[in-house]
């Protein structure tokens, strides 16, 4: 009986190491514009009504990256709004009266943390789980707008924060270069708004984490495997 179960427990212990060969990941933060300085925020939604505004900021990917989440920190709410899903883009080459080329976008699912209140609106971090995409190096301008449902008979809107780049990561932070399209799908870059014209918005990316390589793991397992198997094959005899 002992034997029985020594060897079923090396077969196990060969499963698990051959299970571990399958490659993992992890996420890590690309980019973020950094926190929001409550000092303003400007418009980046769509709604029931067809109307809509998106704020665009820059990003640059500095080696080929697989992108799996985006998210803003700080999204002003009205306060009679209600959102479930947010469109999202992922654009190249804008530049003022030029969109530039769409690279990903997408309508997904929104997760909201309550932040609390900000001037009669209700502030919420935003993240969005978007289907896995790759990008090459280069510069790139993301936007994310709420869909917005009103409880009222007026329309809903969302807000996104600005920010001076304060606990940011990657680059550019802070380089005031960020666009909006609007309703009638004019290209503007943003200046006149406030001191800091840059979001706070953020890229998360799936990246490959330090496990031993495949092989190695193939190459542990199998012997163990079959050392296992053979114990259990001469016992049963």
């Amino acid at each position: 009986m002992v034997r029985n179960v020594n060897a079923i427990m090396l077969l196990v212990v060969a499963v698990c190491l051959m299970i571990g060969a399958v490659p993992a990941s992890a996420q890590s933060t690309m980019w973020y514009g950094g926190d929001w300085d409550s000092t303003f925020a400007l418009s980046s939604y769509v709604n029931e009504s067809y109307m809509q505004n998106g704020v665009y900021d820059d990003f640059n990917v500095g080696s080929t990256s697989t992108i799996d989440k985006v998210f803003a920190s700080a999204f002003a709410f009205d306060p009679y709004g209600v959102s479930n899903q947010a469109y999202w883009e992922v654009r190249s080459g804008m530049s003022s009266g030029n969109k530039g080329v769409l690279i990903a976008s997408g309508i997904d699912t929104e997760q909201f943390t309550a932040l609390g209140g900000w001037d009669g609106y209700l502030v919420n971090s935003v993240s969005i789980d978007v289907p896995d995409f790759t990008l090459t190096p280069g510069t790139y301008w993301l936007t994310i707008k709420p869909k917005m449902s009103s409880l009222r008979d007026v329309p809903a809107r969302a807000y996104l924060g600005t920010t001076d780049g304060t606990n940011g990561v990657g680059t550019p932070l802070g380089n005031g270069n960020a666009f909006t399209i609007n309703q009638d799908g004019n290209t503007n870059l943003v200046t006149g708004y406030s001191p800091n014209e840059d979001f706070t918005y953020g890229v998360i990316t799936r990246d490959a984490t330090n496990v031993p390589e495949p092989t190695s793991l193939l190459t542990m397992g199998l012997p163990v495997f079959m050392l296992g198997l053979g114990k259990l094959r001469r016992q049963r005899k």
